[in-house]
């Protein structure tokens, strides 16, 4: 299957020295479908089949996390330094559940436990470009908007009220084209009301205008609806934010805290 990056999903960097010396780290990109089937294990969903893309990486014991984000930038070819600064590499610790971002300037090897023999990273935005529909690297766009995508859905931004129609309309276009069947495709619509703050009783009304809002936009090209959603999330306050969690050890409590760009 291909890879909404190019025809091959999975590329390997291999850097000079023995090979005791070295380990392997999988770092994976952005992918909405790939982030609806494993945390919301949804399997029937209307994309074309795309794999999530994953490139895989012989890292020196002592290399940095920014030559990791070097190589993967130099395989994709994105050369923006404008862009290409806002890229960041995070972990999801399995014991604690917790995920959290890896230093740059610090060895990788020095970030990650020493259980995990080749560790799974996630290669992402770290800091969100202000006008991010304006960007023109491709391969750039296509990872910052599968954030926002996953971001969206995931309920990270707090949507206006009178947003919430257009915005999820813009969605459903934007994500799976002409693919998306009301019928079908149920789970996605609730997932949706869920997503932008709204309770699933009395939604029936807002339910039917999305589907009547994505129905009118359907002469609308994929690239041009995505770009509106897009942009239309990048006016609203909440857009930059990053969530995370403070473990407190008095209480064992969590604190949900909220970081932005």
């Amino acid at each position: 299957m291909p890879s909404i990056f190019g025809k091959s999903h999975l590329y390997r960097y291999d850097i000079q020295g023995g090979a005791k010396s070295h380990y392997l780290v999988f770092v994976h990109l952005p992918c909405l479908q790939t982030h609806l089937k494993h945390l919301y294990h949804l399997s029937l969903l209307p994309f074309i089949e795309y794999e999530q893309q994953t490139i895989e990486c012989l890292m020196n014991y002592n290399s940095l996390t920014r030559d990791c984000i070097n190589y993967i930038l130099q395989r994709l070819h994105i050369h923006d330094r404008t862009i290409s600064n806002c890229f960041g590499l995070s972990y999801f610790n399995k014991i604690n559940k917790q995920c959290y971002w890896l230093d740059p300037d610090i060895s990788m090897k020095q970030q990650i436990p020493k259980s995990e023999l080749k560790p799974n990273l996630t290669f992402t935005i770290l800091l969100y470009p202000p006008v991010p529909y304006a960007i023109t690297d491709e391969k750039a766009r296509l990872i910052l908007y599968q954030q926002i995508f996953c971001n969206f859905i995931s309920s990270i931004y707090t949507i206006p009220i009178n947003l919430v129609e257009t915005l999820s309309a813009y969605f459903l276009r934007g994500c799976f084209e002409n693919k998306f069947n009301a019928d079908k495709n149920h789970d996605i619509l609730q997932l949706i009301i869920a997503a932008v703050g709204l309770s699933e009783e009395k939604t029936d009304r807002i339910k039917e205008k999305i589907i009547e809002l994505y129905r009118d936009l359907n002469d609308i090209d994929l690239r041009s609806a995505q770009n509106q959603f897009v942009h239309q999330i990048s006016q609203i306050n909440t857009y930059g934010m990053i969530h995370f969690e403070i473990k407190e050890l008095a209480t064992d409590s969590i604190a949900r805290n909220l970081l932005y760009n």
